[in-house]
């Protein structure tokens, strides 16, 4: 707004310039008076061309860069936060892996995933514990592990990674007891293999929702259908 008043008031003090001009032009041409209403010259008005365009391409540029701001804005808001997109590709590595280890299909199950920061948490839960304790898993700072229960929690396994890379899987189910034991966990861990990881024929989708530990730690959680 202000630069727009700015160039109303250039404009005027330049047609009153030239209203100035063309009065003197007049007393020049008619020198005793003689002038006659119907020989008196109209002034000129010079046209604001100029300020028009310079006005228009300002308006533009402004648009512009409103529209790229917005387009920034709106791509940062949608950019998935590193945790949430990690979390999610090495679910679905481990439903790979899975896949490869045993039949059953994963429709059904609750996924959860536990970074090296709430490892020690995990520990403490009593149905993620047994598995975050394995002695089979060494303590590395860039290890985390990525589990699939059956709802009735008498079928489960865990995949473990070593930053990006799976190197271990549990695929366990519960005994006649109906829960499953540590002494099960520790004897069906496997290396994970080349064959391991190859692309499973069935793709899931992961609806992501929240975990807490027995004792209230916060978890990445995904219901998995087909």
């Amino acid at each position: 707004m202000c630069l727009l008043k700015t160039l109303f008031f250039v404009d005027e003090a330049s047609r009153d310039s030239e209203r100035t001009v063309s009065v003197a032009h007049l007393v020049k041409f008619f020198p005793s008076g003689e002038s006659k209403k119907s020989q008196t010259p109209k002034p000129q008005i010079l046209p604001l061309r100029g300020n028009i365009v310079r006005m228009k391409f300002r308006t533009v540029v402004s648009l512009m860069l409103t529209g790229v701001l917005l387009s920034a804005l709106a791509l940062a808001q949608n950019q998935p936060t590193p945790e949430k997109s990690d979390s999610l590709s090495l679910m679905k590595i481990a439903a790979d892996v899975a896949g490869n280890v045993q039949p059953q299909s994963l429709e059904g199950f609750t996924g959860i995933y536990v970074d090296a920061q709430n490892w020690a948490a995990g520990a403490k839960d009593g149905d993620l514990g047994p598995f975050l304790k394995l002695k089979d898993v060494p303590a590395k700072a860039g290890r985390s592990a990525a589990f699939f229960f059956s709802a009735a929690k008498d079928a489960a396994i865990c995949v473990y990674f070593d930053g990006k890379s799976p190197f271990g899987v549990v695929a366990v189910k519960a005994g006649s007891g109906g829960a499953i034991k540590a002494d099960d966990i520790s004897a069906a861990y496997k290396r994970v293999s080349k064959d391991m990881l190859k692309k499973g024929s069935q793709e899931y989708h992961f609806a992501e929702g929240g975990i807490t530990t027995d004792d209230g730690a916060a978890l990445p959680g995904f219901q998995v259908t087909k």
